[in-house]
């Protein structure tokens, strides 16, 4: 599996693990996010993505991705009676791991041209409590990985 697969994988986790935190809380304790135009925040995940090789799948290996995510609320609009957020998102510092049976074997640096392109920022629009209904970025700019990863 190639790593701008696995970057294309984090981009929909931190999209659901947002949109889960903007949702309002069970628990009455917790503070719930608000939209505050201009307001922004920075998530750190680590995500791991385990393949299966050999024709009984005996061994198994994977890749870790670490990166920082930054969330900006720029906008919201109402389309048809429900709110509709403009949000940007950035992508800082992404590393990515080749792992075997949990042990980390090799750290690969990202490739300088695609994380320069992926320092790009670009835009999504959400419904509140809802889907991503498009990613808005510019396509002729940027290799087809990079556009592939932010449709995803």
């Amino acid at each position: 599996m190639e790593w701008h697969c696995l970057i294309v994988l984090l981009l929909q986790f931190s999209v659901v693990a947002f949109r889960t935190n903007v949702t309002a809380s069970k628990d009455p304790n917790e503070k719930r996010l608000s939209f505050l135009q201009q307001s922004k925040c920075t998530y750190s995940y680590e995500l791991a993505v385990h393949t299966a090789r050999g024709s009984k799948s005996t061994e198994s290996d994977g890749f870790q991705v670490h990166t920082l995510v930054d969330i900006t609320a720029v906008s919201r609009e109402n389309e048809a009676g429900t709110s509709v957020h403009l949000y940007k998102l950035d992508i800082r510092e992404p590393r990515l791991r080749r792992v075997l049976y949990g042990r980390v074997l090799n750290n690969y640096p990202v490739n300088e041209e695609f994380e320069e392109q992926l320092s790009k920022p670009f835009y999504f629009r959400q419904k509140e409590h809802g889907p991503v209904m498009e990613v808005l970025f510019p396509k002729t700019e940027e290799s087809p990985e990079i556009a592939a990863f932010k449709k995803g």
